[in-house]
């Protein structure tokens, strides 16, 4: 029997603790991308730009997956409807949704950046490790 080996999923790099920079800056993007996107629809204004902060918070979170893989993406997405729902959700600053129209939204919100990241993740499977 012939012993077959795994492919690296990162390639080698020049650099030594390169691919341990690209782990950390994939985590420390999957929290920081999605409070700089909220916080950018909170400046427009609140809460005539819900619709505003969730198209950034959805594109927030492709861009963490993208470039950080699965798992960034989904606690991207996790991070994402927590800013959504303390910035756009009655009562504001507060980790409570009064009202049942919102709680959908945020569910909403966090389910559609889950599918995002693993429509993302799928099609870049070759390149980022999962």
């Amino acid at each position: 029997m012939i012993p077959t080996t795994v492919p690296d999923p990162v390639p080698p790099s020049p650099l030594p603790g390169a691919a341990d920079w690209r782990v950390v800056l994939s985590w420390t993007a999957a929290l920081v991308v999605p409070a700089v996107a909220g916080l950018a629809a909170f400046l427009v204004g609140r809460p005539a730009s819900a619709p505003l902060a969730a198209i950034l918070l959805v594109l927030a979170v492709a861009v963490v997956a993208w470039v950080g893989g699965r798992w960034p993406g989904h606690l991207s997405a996790v991070v994402a409807g927590v800013a959504y729902d303390l910035g756009w959700t009655e009562p504001y600053d507060r980790l409570v949704i009064a009202a049942p129209e919102d709680v959908l939204a945020t569910v909403l919100l966090v389910g559609v950046g889950m599918g995002v990241t693993w429509l993302i993740s799928t099609i870049r499977l070759p390149d980022i490790p999962r």
